[in-house]
């Protein structure tokens, strides 16, 4: 899910007045004269989470539509406006998965430059719903890890590198 700006903005999404440049905080912003909007370019964030079993295996979904199907991701997505990060990540999870789970603790918080995404990770474990057939997901051990990828978004690999680093995680 890696998000990037690279196409820039020509009109001003306010106005629609043609825009200029402008340097605020030591960055070249888009900027328009007409109406004073400036362009800052923020983040999006992902809230997701390592699911896991009795048996330690970690959910993982295999996308099955768009430009993305066949990589590899953790249940989870975008952040609405009027949510928290908690609440997003049990609400995608259900969502996509039909699991309703209890977030047990905060893996990690994923970001990089030229990436305009933050992934935030949680663990949770399961407390109710039933996985979907359609959702194509599956649980996994390490070695059941399609580590050769592809996966939706960098951050997915490495938040299961986290979690299979701790020790006795994943082991049956």
């Amino acid at each position: 899910m890696p998000i990037r700006f690279t196409v820039p903005l020509n009109y001003c999404p306010a106005c629609g007045a043609p825009l200029g440049r402008v340097r605020v905080d030591g960055r070249d912003r888009p900027w328009c004269e007409a109406c004073g909007y400036v362009g800052f370019h923020t983040a999006l964030v992902w809230a997701g989470a390592i699911v896991t079993d009795s048996r330690g295996r970690v959910l993982l979904q295999q996308l099955r539509i768009g430009r993305r199907a066949g990589n590899w991701a953790l249940p989870g997505g975008l952040l609405e406006a009027d949510e928290t990060v908690e609440e997003a990540a049990r609400r995608e999870i259900e969502e996509e998965t039909g699991l309703q789970v209890r977030l047990t603790g905060l893996l990690g918080v994923f970001s990089r430059p030229g990436d305009a995404s933050v992934g935030v990770v949680y663990t949770a474990e399961v407390v109710g719903g039933k996985l979907r057939a359609e959702a194509g997901c599956r649980f996994a051990g390490p070695d059941e890890i399609p580590w050769e990828g592809p996966f939706d978004h960098w951050a997915v690999e490495a938040a299961l590198r986290v979690w299979f680093r701790e020790p006795k995680r994943g082991q049956a």
